[in-house]
């Protein structure tokens, strides 16, 4: 008997590190600031520095630390997911400044154009695509190919990341409106495997 499996998106979080602050750096204040605890017209004693971050890392986790931590995701599991984003702690002023980038609207009309065209070239999505359907649809040059055998010697990439990198950077170009792949296009797409790189 045939049973077909459910799809599905998956979006996960996790702390980059045990203590959660690798990659952000310390804040602090010359000036008198006022606890959001305090009574209105009390103070919190000064905070040494000059309200910027500094080149001190919050995180006090060694290196071991956080590759034992990273550890705990299996490698497999890693493989299938596409795109390893870090999201870093905001700086003073960004909670409240002008917003940057595309309106969602206007994402939202680049996503339906691309998933359109996809299914217009092959009759499905980027992600459906098999092996063989992949090495008809994305042709690669042999500066590509180098990047993607560099990628699994430098970066221990399996067979199944690098299928999932061609697509990415595949998706990446219909996002762009564009119909032939660049070099461009893969160095962004190995630029969201985050997780695979070594912790120095």
């Amino acid at each position: 008997m045939h049973h077909s499996l459910p799809l599905f998106q998956l979006i996960a979080a996790m702390n980059p590190c045990p203590c959660g602050y690798f990659g952000s750096h310390n804040i602090s204040s010359n000036n008198t600031v006022q606890n959001l605890n305090n009574k209105p017209g009390t103070s919190t004693p000064p905070l040494k520095g000059n309200a910027r971050p500094s080149s001190e890392n919050r995180c006090r986790c060694s290196p071991d630390q956080v590759r034992r931590y990273r550890n705990r995701l299996s490698g497999p599991l890693l493989d299938r997911i596409d795109l390893h984003v870090p999201v870093l702690a905001l700086q003073k002023g960004e909670l409240y400044g002008q917003a940057s980038g595309d309106h969602s609207a206007t994402v939202q009309q680049r996503v339906l154009a691309a998933h359109q065209k996809q299914w217009q070239r092959q009759g499905c999505s980027n992600s459906d695509l098999s092996a063989p359907q992949l090495e008809d649809i994305c042709p690669l040059t042999r500066s590509q190919q180098q990047l993607l055998e560099n990628a699994m010697l430098k970066m221990g990439f399996s067979t199944r990341v690098l299928h999932r990198v061609i697509k990415v950077a595949r998706t990446i170009a219909d996002l762009a409106d564009e119909d032939q792949l660049s070099d461009l296009h893969f160095m962004e797409a190995f630029s969201y495997r985050n997780l695979d790189r070594a912790v120095q």
